[in-house]
């Protein structure tokens, strides 16, 4: 057994229309457990597969084998042995040359061959072993049951490998490399025609590869069939040196009605050879002897008539269409085989397992009705159906000799002489010939219920082609166990149809019936070959008296003898089959039809096997349960010629090609089929065998999005630092520039936080407002106000500021550097307390507290006693040795005393002993000489301890909540700081602002890069992503980074539709003439994630993408002389790994941040401008984004003929009836007619493109204002809230139904039978809900629309586009007036994307039961013995299977598994959903805690 494979499917949020997979949810630990596990468990039910197969085969021993299993196993053909004399003598004839050999049934045509094909592997094991091109034989058969039979008599006398090859086996027999390895490992080839001559034709094979064909039956050699094409297509255009022995085999050259004689020769040209039989016709007879023939003669029969049973059922159920067939076999066999057989008929037709098969075509009869009164209808035929097959049962008909009298006279004749002859001949062995496979079954009923002594019937049919309506359909294995028990008696009389007369050999059958008589010489001879005993007997009913039989008997024998005296007359020096005039005659129709070989494969296209190409391509276009794509051929007459136009399936990449005028309408369709293959082969859609690419190239095109692993993380170089900092630097400053800092909290602070100045060598921008959370999380709100004046300021006032911030640094975070101005990034200043907010006229000079810097300066400390003890309540002190240890004094505290133990709340230290001794942190003899000389008697205050590291960007966690601030202090220990109080207050938030700050700075430098103007608040959210996986919404964040503010989820999803807006757009305007795939592939290319992570990667943007929270070590800044301190940090920047789907996330947020940051002429242009960045990079050659502005789109657009056209009067009366519909005017009405015009409408009728190419534009337009409009209704939803609600707006159900309530449907133009019959019931439906539901969600209840319908109301919206020169404001009018009403309570639609059990069931364990450790995954199963592969589909809840399923499809599986799922979770309770499955993960209160997680 092949290797299992495992996949997990992610689709993309936004690109995806398909159905949403489950996400992979859980921790990667449980990851790996939940892949471990499924493969475990596809293993065992791979396993459990396997053996039930192989139970199976040992429990039914042969007869439920498979196909593979009865060749190998069962002795299928006896060995030949010595050849007789005629064999030898053709047989040396065929070594020469061409040969067809014309003998009789049963005369050993096959050993002549197998004879050949020793002779010919002799030679060529001979050439190999000189180095010689590898050869093979090719046995080539009409029909797949020969295919096996014919192996086995090869592998029984051939020593080599015999290789027999069909479809039905599970050979790829379109893959090149498939071919090369069956030439390889093949001596001898067993086919049919067509799998050679298609291999030939797409090069699969070369005619150089074959050394001898054998055309098996060669009579089949006429026209179009495979073996005459062969010959045509590729024998014939081999050079003779490398052409193959060609060896033919048949008992009649003469497969219809005509000259025997005309088509003896004609099947010499055909195959390129010439004819030979034996010269010793009276040997051949010695060893094939020709069976006795008589003439079984019946009355003329009666005329047809009813029975009661039949009488019966037609009063009853006459009336239904799908019993019509039965109704009229049983009448026509109530004469042709007797009352009781048309009876019987009905208890074959219905048997209960042909049921279904009625009830499909019962609902397929109902499919134009409304969908309500079609389930009705079906399920009362159903009923009908299954009532009738109830009275057939109960119906009884006679049993045992009483049938006798209820047969036909015919019937009778053949009981009565077929019980005599196995009377006589009790080991005989019987063929009857029948004409319909029906009379075949119903005889062998006949015969088991007379039950005629050592009779042992059986039947014998071919498939079905045109469906069974008798409930009568085999398989070719069900024929192998047949004919296999024929031929070991189990079986001695076969009802048979023609399928039994070519192959079948019995040595021992010694009475061939037919009992139709036979049409053709070659279904005589054949039939009658079928009798190979030696005292055989050749019966041929006949109706007496009449004159097409004895006419029939009369012409075979006749043209037996003509065909006899041909060959007879053969002259031995006539070289057969080589006549120029003829061969050329028959050629030239030929000769006058282009080819085209491909030099690097050497496939050849011909105009005959161009229409079985397009067919192939066009099946290779289906998907899952879709009908069958196919070609359409439109021929239309010009001038006296025809001229056909080839409209391939809508999924085709190419849609449709004009062929060349051709004198017929045949060879018109050749033609255009001819060039429509080499265009598809121009653009990549055929392979160099002319075989579709479409299959491989689909799954590429789908996942583009997902080219780059989410989960792939790698280290890329982070910036924490801007580079706004390093200007400048290196100088001393004689001019500053100026930023006020003000905090406004929402409710008052317990202590008082003073305005700040931030003094900067360049002017620094406007920053937006940002929370940050201070004392008990009371939100303060940071406002920035950069001053237009700069500040000239004095060197000896540099020298001032500089002393002031470095003391900042020193006293609040024991920080002491070198005091160098021409260092320096930035001061810290207190501001005065009087400050005007007009930063335009005010003068930074007065707004500085210059008393309060003068002071610092001159006062390194405050002295302990140069103030009363309560003047220094509310001063700032620190840790004169300890830098972690920072207080504000709150009080004095009169109850306590130094020498007093430290209060019970206080956290535990070293020394506990008293307060002074807590307080202290020197060591031990230093410590020993400070406590015996300090001040004991000296006040206690009460003090705020200051928490260094708590991230003020965040409210505080439990952890923080919980951590002790108050403290008892004495002053001694303590340093008094000259700092401001209210100004340190507000220094010790400045590491939170400078942090969000910085961050501002390098989102501004990020797109400043991308030379893009963007607000900040949009460029910072732009690039922040605060966990490991951001872009999974609604599930548990890993490594949340707290204090980042919003990440950017929501402008990714904003700029990935406005990305692909922008992109269509460009595409549309800049390539006119190109198909709507080049659209779709060439926009792929444009946005998928690998070109902008290609961009990004190129630009560097992943430096500036914030990864990493606030960190207390990397505020600081750079470039400066660290003194005295922990030197910890930044150095302007580390690594961070990122995913490179998030790097490509980030771009499409820039282009959202664009977006809602404008533009100067139009509201899209710095958005125009940012796609137009991020989408061309030095791998994406064709820099197919050019504009640059809103404006630049219509510039790049050149009007194509058909839209400036004048319009004629049907289009001016279109566009005049859409405007009193909708209420738009069009410039160019034409644009309009093009809007309406489905594809399969003629283009020869159309005069304009068919609505794809608009329909493209259209979509992504709806898909800009949607999202827009929710976007900006929405502020609070995640991108998941978003994209699902977005799909009931652009759902094709609801365009289906907006389409027909505003009456655009009966506008469409269309070619298609099928597609008016689906317009029609779907129009009756939709008008049928909105009767039954006024409401706006009444679409809901309706079924999906044809796809053409949305398709064109997009492509409306894209013509009006258009036609207004691009004016976006036309789609929102559209909108507004049209689609918004609809979509006012976005709560009804809750529910909409839930309905797809994947997702339905994805919510409901990550809402319902908060669970986030779950997943789907689906793997592939290998097909065993060519049987259809299985995919096992399973649902992992923690480390238990919730669910599984087996499908046909990956998609198909995971559907069941999680239907399967959702069935198992019904109506189980939370505490046992936690139970079962060992859940612990976090509760979630309620839904709302899940869909609207806090970030």
């Amino acid at each position: 057994m092949e290797a299992l494979s495992i996949t997990e499917e992610r689709a993309p949020e936004s690109e995806s229309e398909s159905e949403e997979d489950i996400p992979d949810t859980s921790p990667v630990s449980g990851r790996r457990a939940q892949n471990a596990h499924f493969k475990t468990l596809l293993s065992k039910v791979a396993k459990i597969i396997t053996d039930e197969e192989v139970k199976a085969i040992e429990k039914s021993q042969h007869v439920d084998t498979s196909t593979r299993h009865l060749l190998a196993t069962q002795d299928f053909a006896a060995t030949i042995h010595d050849p007789r004399e005629y064999q030898i003598e053709l047989y040396e004839k065929a070594k020469k040359e061409n040969t067809i050999a014309v003998l009789d049934t049963g005369s050993g045509k096959t050993l002549i061959a197998v004879l050949l094909m020793k002779y010919i592997i002799q030679n060529e094991l001979i050439s190999r072993d000189c180095g010689e091109r590898p050869r093979v034989c090719f046995f080539l058969v009409n029909s797949v049951t020969l295919v096996f039979q014919q192996s086995a008599v090869l592998k029984n006398n051939i020593d080599q490998t015999v290789t027999p090859l069909i479809g039905d086996l599970g050979v790829d027999l379109w893959n090149k490399e498939a071919w090369s390895k069956t030439l390889n490992d093949s001596m001898v080839i067993v086919c049919t025609a067509a799998i050679l001559h298609h291999s030939l034709l797409n090069s699969f094979v070369r005619m150089e590869d074959i050394n001898l064909l054998i055309f098996d039956e060669a009579h089949h050699t006429k026209k179009e069939h495979p073996y005459a094409r062969i010959i045509k297509d590729s024998y014939l255009k081999t050079d003779a040196a490398c052409r193959p022995r060609v060896f033919g085999m048949t008992a009649s050259p003469i497969n219809a009605k005509g000259d025997v004689v005309a088509a003896a020769l004609e099947l010499e040209t055909l195959l390129n050879s010439k004819i030979a039989t034996t010269s010793n016709l009276a040997l051949l007879r010695q060893v094939v002897t020709r069976p006795d023939e008589e003439l079984w003669k019946y009355p003329i029969p009666k005329e047809p008539f009813k029975t009661k049973l039949h009488e019966i059922l037609e009063r009853k159920y006459g009336n239904m269409e799908c019993l019509s067939k039965i109704f009229a076999y049983s009448s026509q066999a109530s004469v042709e085989l007797g009352e009781w057989c048309a009876d019987r008929i009905w208890l074959t037709a219905l048997r209960e397992e042909s049921l279904p098969k009625f009830q499909g075509r019962l609902s397929t009869s109902h499919q134009r009705l409304a969908h309500e009164d079609a389930v009705k209808l079906t399920e009362e035929g159903t009923k009908r159906l299954n009532d009738l097959s109830d009275m057939v049962v109960k119906h009884e008909l006679p049993r045992g000799a009483a049938i006798f009298e209820l047969l036909s006279p015919k019937v009778q004749l053949l009981y009565q002489n077929l019980s005599k002859h196995f009377e006589k001949l009790p080991n005989s062995k019987c063929i009857v010939f029948t004409k319909q496979r029906h009379t075949a079954k119903i005889l062998e009923d006949v015969f088991k219920e007379l039950s005629v002594s050592t009779m042992r019937p059986g039947v014998l049919i071919g498939l079905s082609k045109s469906g069974d309506s008798l409930g009568t359909n085999t398989t070719y294995h069900q024929q192998f166990k047949t004919m296999m028990r024929f031929k070991k008696g189990e079986l001695n009389c076969l009802f048979a149809t023609s399928v039994a007369e070519e192959g079948l050999d019995i040595p021992d059958c010694n009475l061939v019936v037919r009992f139709d008589l036979y049409e053709t010489l070659i279904q005589y001879v054949q039939s009658r070959g079928r009798a190979r005993h030696s005292n055989s007997t050749y019966a041929l009913m006949v109706e007496i008296g009449n004159m097409e039989h004895e006419t029939r008997l009369d012409l075979v024998h006749q043209s037996e003898a003509v065909m006899r005296r041909f060959c007879e007359s053969l002259p031995k020096d006539r070289m057969l089959g080589y006549s120029h005039d003829n061969l050329d005659y028959m050629l030239e129709k030929d000769l006058k039809k282009r080819q085209y070989t491909i030099r690097s494969s050497g496939a050849t296209l011909t105009y005959h096997s161009a229409l079985t190409i397009l067919a192939r391509y066009a099946s290779s276009l289906q998907y899952e349960n879709d009908d069958c794509p196919q070609a359409h051929y439109f021929v239309s007459s010009v001038k006296d010629m025809y001229q056909c136009e080839v409209i391939l399936p809508e999924k085709s990449p190419v849609h449709r090609l004009l062929g060349k005028p051709a004198t017929q309408k045949s060879l018109a369709k050749q033609s255009a089929a001819f060039d429509t293959c080499l265009l598809l082969r121009k653009s990549n859609l055929l392979d160099e065998h002319f075989i579709s690419t479409y299959h491989r190239r689909l799954p590429v095109m789908r996942n583009a999005k997902l080219a780059i692993m989410s989960r792939k993380t790698a280290q890329y170089p982070m910036m924490t630092k801007a580079t706004f900092w390093k200007q400048g630097r290196g100088i001393e400053p004689n001019a500053l520039f100026t930023t006020l800092i003000f905090l406004t909290p929402v409710e008052p602070l317990q202590r008082n936080y003073a305005s700040v100045i931030l003094l900067t060598r360049e002017r620094l921008p406007q920053f937006p407002e940002f929370p940050i959370y201070l004392e008990d999380d009371i939100e303060t709100t940071i406002r920035s106000i950069p001053l237009t004046k700069a500040l000239t300021i004095s060197s000896n006032r540099v020298k001032l500021i500089t002393t002031f911030t470095l003391r900042v640094f020193r006293d609040l975070y024991n920080k002491t550097y070198e005091q160098d101005t021409t260092m320096m990034p930035y001061w810290l200043l207190p501001a005065a307390t009087e400050i005007t907010m007009d930063k335009t006229i005010i003068d930074p000079l007065d707004i500085i507290d210059w008393e309060a810097i003068q002071f610092v300066y001159d006062n390194d400390e405050v002295p302990g006693t140069a103030s009363k003890p309560e003047e220094m309540v509310g001063r700032f002190v620190y840790d004169r040795w300890d830098g972690k240890y920072r207080y504000f004094l709150t009080k004095i505290n009169p109850t306590l005393r130094p020498s007093d133990p430290p209060p019970s709340f206080l956290p535990h230290r070293k020394h506990m002993e008293n307060i002074m001794d807590y307080g202290l942190s020197l060591y031990k003899k230093a410590r020993g000489i400070f406590l015996s000389s300090c001040d004991w008697n000296q006040p206690v205050f009460d003090a705020d301890l200051i928490p260094l590291r708590r991230n003020l960007l965040e409210k505080m966690t439990e952890k923080e909540r919980d951590v002790e601030r108050r403290s008892v202090i004495c002053l001694e220990p303590m340093v008094i700081s000259a700092i401001p109080a209210s100004t340190a207050a507000t220094c010790f938030v400045m590491p939170a602002i400078l942090t969000r700050l910085e961050s501002y700075l390098i989102a501004q430098e990020c797109c400043s890069s991308l030379d893009l103007k963007v607000d900040l608040s949009y460029a910072l959210e732009a690039i922040t992503k605060d966990s490991d996986n951001t872009e999974e919404h609604r599930h548990e964040q890993i490594h949340l980074q707290r204090g980042m503010g919003k990440n950017y989820e929501r402008l990714e999803f904003l700029g990935d539709c406005f990305l692909k807006m922008a992109t269509s757009i460009a595409l549309f305007a800049q390539n006119p003439f190109d198909q709507e795939y080049d659209f779709h592939v060439n926009r792929m290319c444009l946005l998928c994630n690998r070109n902008l992570y290609n961009t990004a990667k190129e630009r560097k943007l992943y430096e500036y993408i914030r990864s990493k929270g606030f960190s207390r070590r990397n505020w600081y800044p750079e470039g400066m002389k660290l003194l005295r301190g922990k030197s910890n940090e930044s150095k302007g920047s580390e690594e961070h790994a990122l995913g490179e789907k998030t790097i490509a996330d980030v771009c499409e947020a820039i282009i959202g941040a664009s977006l809602l940051s404008g533009g100067t002429e139009h509201r899209f242009d710095m958005a125009v401008k940012a796609v137009t960045e991020l989408v061309n990079n030095d791998l994406n050659d064709n820099k197919s984004h050019k504009a640059c502005r809103w404006a630049d789109y219509y510039q790049l657009y050149s009007l194509p003929p058909y839209q400036t056209q004048i319009p004629d009067g049907f289009e001016k009366k279109l566009a005049l009836q859409v405007e009193e519909k909708l209420g738009y005017h069009f410039k160019y009405p034409r644009l309009l007619r093009s809007a309406f015009t489905h594809q399969s409408f003629p283009s020869a009728w159309a005069r304009v493109p068919c609505y794809q190419r608009l329909e493209f534009l259209g979509d992504s337009l709806l898909d800009m204002v949607c999202v827009e409009d929710l976007y900006e209704r929405f502020p609070d939803r995640d991108p998941q809230w978003l994209t699902e609600h977005k799909m009931a707006m652009v759902s094709n159900k609801f365009l289906g139904t907006l389409t027909v309530q505003l009456g655009l449907h009966t506008h469409l133009q269309y070619f298609s039978s099928p597609l008016q019959s689906q317009i029609y019931q779907y129009v009756e439906e939709s008008q049928l809900a909105y009767e039954n539901k006024r409401s706006v969600d009444f679409w809901l209840s309706t079924e999906d629309a044809p796809k053409c319908l949305p398709d064109m109301l997009e492509a409306y919206l894209g013509a009006i586009f258009v036609d207004s020169e691009f004016d976006f404001g036309v789609i929102e009018a559209f909108y507004k007036k049209h689609i918004k009403p609809f979509f006012e309570d976005m709560a009804l639609y809750d529910t909409f994307a839930n309905k797809h059990p994947v997702t339905f069931l994805h919510n409901k364990l990550s809402i319902e039961f908060g669970c986030i450790e779950f997943s789907l995954k689906a793997g592939e199963i290998p097909a065993v013995d060519g049987a259809p592969v299985i995919i096992l589909a399973a649902v992992f809840v923690h480390d238990e299977v919730l669910a599984e399923a087996k499908g046909s499809s990956v998609r198909g599986a995971k559907m069941k598994a999680s239907q399967a799922g959702l069935d198992k979770l019904e109506g189980l309770s939370l505490d046992k959903f936690r139970e079962l499955y060992r859940c612990k993960c976090p509760k979630a209160t309620s839904s709302k805690d899940v869909v609207e997680p806090e970030v």
